[in-house]
């Protein structure tokens, strides 16, 4: 599955403004209580046909509180995950 030709066409054939390619992870950890903390992960790919400084975001769900933290959109996907607002999932 080639998802550059699948966002471009979605521009171009289907008349989307706009086009991301979503991947998402579960990822466990233990926090410093001792406690479980599940979460879901949601990377966002926007493609090449965009400005590279923009092309990847991410999104991070605590499953337990449904808490979110986003960060700023990046040239890869350590420059967005490396953005989130961590502490956003952390106030109860």
């Amino acid at each position: 599955m080639d998802t550059n030709k699948i966002i471009n066409d979605l521009k171009t054939k289907f008349n989307f403004d706009e086009a991301e390619h979503k991947t998402s992870f579960k990822a466990i950890k233990d926090n410093n209580n001792g406690d479980v903390q599940e979460f879901i992960i949601d990377i966002f790919d926007a493609g090449i046909d965009v400005d590279s400084e923009f092309r990847y975001s991410c999104e991070i769900r605590r499953i337990e509180n449904g808490k979110v933290a986003t960060g700023n959109p990046g040239k890869s996907v350590d420059d967005a995950l490396f953005s989130i607002r961590w502490a956003d999932l952390d106030n109860d």
